[in-house]
């Protein structure tokens, strides 16, 4: 049977792979964030936020007591969970395509991690498992109400809504990507404005330089959301356990099959600061 089928062995299979799927999450964990074992549970964590007023008053000789600063334990958790499969290949089938099937099946993989990751296993703000990237709970992310662009110059009035929003962001000091998702969205970001052919992406990249852009995957996008979101990297801390990958692999000679056995854990998005994450939701008339 081993002479039948050969599964490569994972570091190599994994210097072969070249994934047909960009995936979205690891672009998060470039910077802070927290990896944990893969045990199911949950993770526990406080912190304490300022609340209020957090200006400080002049005081004279007269005063007896300082101006005081409030603040509030917040408290969040991380569930921790896994999603697992395993493909199994007889050693009467013809294993030609074997590493092709093990390569779909990854790339489907990542697209679920992903979207676990912006979802939280939920379908709306208030039913998350985890905190995700674009339904969440966490009271440091803010939701704009949606803006509707009319018709008539709407990649200008996108434009400027994007200005509006990404100023509003640029109150909260540190590194921000602009995430564009839906159809309609994106359709637009790759577009050029009528009155120059100017693309609109060069003319937002030039006018904000400091910023990076992205696009969600319409793989992975909630279905009927357009928009965009401002993110504060500095400010927002993914929690995770591991990635999608193979987890293990063999033959089984007494069974007359081989294996692979593929993992990923749940994620969540803890938001650091207020406006830390901006999403503004767009209607197209």
């Amino acid at each position: 049977m081993t002479n039948l089928i050969k599964l490569k062995e994972i570091d190599q299979f994994l210097a072969d792979y070249t994934p047909g799927y960009d995936p979205v999450m690891p672009a998060f964990l470039a910077g802070q964030s927290q990896q944990y074992s893969e045990e199911v549970g949950k993770i526990n964590f406080k912190r304490l936020e300022a609340l209020g007023d957090l200006h400080s008053r002049i005081i004279g000789p007269k005063d007896t007591e300082m101006k005081q600063i409030n603040a509030g334990e917040t408290k969040k958790t991380f569930n921790k969970y896994f999603l697992g499969s395993q493909f199994i290949v007889s050693a009467l089938q013809n294993p030609e395509g074997i590493e092709s099937v093990r390569a779909e099946a990854l790339d489907e993989h990542n697209k679920q991690s992903d979207s676990l990751f912006l979802t939280g296993g939920g379908t709306a703000d208030n039913n998350v498992i985890n905190n995700g990237l674009y339904y969440s709970g966490d009271a440091n992310y803010t939701k704009n109400t949606s803006f509707e662009v009319t018709s008539g110059d709407q990649l200008e009035k996108l434009y400027a809504k994007v200005m509006d929003v990404y100023q509003q962001a640029d109150d909260l000091s540190g590194d921000k990507m602009i995430v564009f998702y839906g159809p309609n969205t994106i359709q637009k970001h790759n577009s050029l404005f009528s009155t120059t052919t100017t693309p609109f992406l060069k003319t937002l990249r030039d006018a904000i330089p400091e910023a990076s852009v992205a696009k969600l995957p319409t793989e992975t996008t909630p279905s009927g959301a357009d928009g965009f979101m401002v993110v504060n990297m500095s400010k927002v801390k993914p929690h995770y356990t591991t990635l999608p990958k193979i987890k293990g692999q063999g033959v089984n000679e007494e069974k007359m099959y081989a294996w692979t056995n593929f993992l990923m854990g749940s994620s969540m998005l803890e938001v650091q600061a207020k406006n830390g994450v901006i999403r503004q939701a767009i209607t197209f008339a």
